[in-house]
Parts: C-alpha cells; structure tokens; sequence
C-alpha cells in the first residue's frame, strides 16, 4: 500500500478547545497508514490554527496521522 486510503474530514469552527484531544484520540483509535486527516477551520477566531500547527509540529511517531488543514475564511455550514 503506497499511502492513506481513506480520509478523515474535520469541519472546524472555534474548536480550539477540544481539536487537540480530538486529533489525539484519532491517532490513538485508528490504524496507522490506513488513515488521514483533513481539517478544514472555517472562520476560526480563537487559536484553532495554532493548535493545528502545533500538532503538526510534534516530533513524527509511527502512531501519528498525517494531518493536513485548511483556513476557509468564508463562514459556512459544514
């Protein structure tokens, strides 16, 4: 298997204080390598950006999930 087969999607807004935990919890429930996670923060204005970056600052492990985000900065309905 080359990579991730299925993906994860997060809509987020103002989720800083749980996308942390919520992003632990995937990489602990998930098999590795089969799995990655895509967060969309729509219209964030507390530091779910930072949070985000933060977890993808994290020394790589071979639990972690691949984490890729994006900031929509046009509020909408996920």
């Amino acid at each position: 298997m080359s990579g991730p087969v299925a993906t994860v999607l997060i809509p987020a807004w103002n989720e800083a204080a749980v996308i942390g935990r919520t992003l632990q919890a995937l990489t602990h429930d998930m098999p590795t390598g089969l799995f990655r996670i895509v967060v969309i923060a729509n219209a964030c204005t507390d530091d779910t950006h930072d949070r985000l970056d933060a977890y993808l600052r994290q020394p790589p492990t071979s639990e972690a999930l691949p984490l890729t985000w994006f900031a929509e900065p046009v509020p909408g309905k996920s």
